[in-house]
């Protein structure tokens, strides 16, 4: 029985995710709170993922040009446009697979809810 993949997007893929963007959004200068803000999450979770407590799939982004420089990209906008990153989920996680993030057939076992829907 296959798996919906949105769950370990949600669990895996985003935490990584708002540890990489909310690092760079306080090397540009913001503080913690006003990070937490723009992320959707507390100021102690800001902490840990500047600590990199949190955030498993963080060195594997890092390592990744390609997804790397959307990220990058996914915190300028933030910092110009006040996007919500929770509303691009699904964008991040195309572009998670697209770059390569997730190891060859890693998530070929899983369901994709917009895949299903289209």
């Amino acid at each position: 029985m296959s798996e919906l993949f949105c769950a370990k997007v949600i669990t895996e893929l985003m935490p990584s995710v708002r540890s990489f963007v909310s690092n760079k959004l306080i090397q540009s200068g913001l503080s913690q709170e006003k990070t937490s803000s723009l992320l959707g999450v507390t100021q102690p979770a800001i902490s840990q993922y500047k600590k990199k407590v949190r955030g498993a799939l963080y060195k594997q982004m890092e390592a990744n040009d390609k997804f790397s420089s959307y990220l990058c990209k996914i915190s300028d906008d933030i910092l110009s446009h006040n996007t919500d990153i929770n509303a691009k989920t699904c964008e991040i996680c195309r572009k998670a697979k697209a770059s390569g993030l997730f190891e060859n057939g890693k998530s070929s076992n899983y369901l994709c809810l917009s895949e299903i829907g289209s």
